[in-house]
């Protein structure tokens, strides 16, 4: 069985917004998923609960990249340029459909996803239970919700997503080698 820790990034350069959706498909064993938590919690500043891409310095950008590309990781973006007006809900819709097919022909049989709060995360659980009543591709995949701080996995979707996506939207290209090396796949949605 298959598990991916799943997070989101939005950014706005003010004409054009984009929203990422980035899967980490982790190992299966518990003793590489504990050895992974272990490391990333070593990253942590004193007082500080979880690894968030957005705000963080970038000397501390630059050591967490470093860390994650030395995970045997994959991951899978998809990522949505938000016409103007589009709600974030809608490209999150739009990612979440072409994501779990992605992680369904790749094996994955649940993801969890960082919580944003109960009412959003319902959502999301009921998107997918319309799919999978349409038995509609990636329906099979199940979804839960855990808070960041919670789960120490769901940061390296995080610093994945935040890094795509300052590199698609601003054309950063500090870490785009390390994130494309550790790429099973990148979608575009419509």
């Amino acid at each position: 069985m298959e598990i991916a820790f799943v997070d989101e990034s939005k950014r706005s350069n003010g004409e054009l917004g984009l929203y990422v959706l980035t899967a980490f498909v982790a190992a299966s064993d518990e003793a590489t998923k504990l050895l992974y938590r272990t490391s990333l919690l070593s990253h942590l500043a004193p007082g500080q609960e979880k690894l968030h891409w957005y705000g963080m310095p970038e000397v501390s950008r630059n050591v967490i990249i470093d860390a994650v590309s030395g995970l045997e990781v994959m991951f899978c973006v998809v990522a949505r340029n938000m016409p103007a007006g589009e709600a974030d809900e809608r490209a999150r819709r739009k990612c979440l459909e072409l994501l779990a097919v992605e992680l369904e022909a790749f094996g994955v049989t649940e993801a969890v996803f960082e919580s944003r709060q109960s009412t959003l995360d319902h959502r999301d659980r009921s998107y997918l239970d319309r799919l999978r009543s349409m038995k509609a591709p990636g329906a099979s995949v199940r979804i839960s919700h855990v808070t960041g701080k919670a789960e120490p996995l769901l940061w390296v979707a995080d610093v994945v997503a935040g890094a795509f996506g300052d590199y698609a939207l601003y054309n950063e290209r500090k870490w785009r080698d390390v994130i494309l090396q550790k790429l099973y796949s990148v979608y575009s949605t419509q």
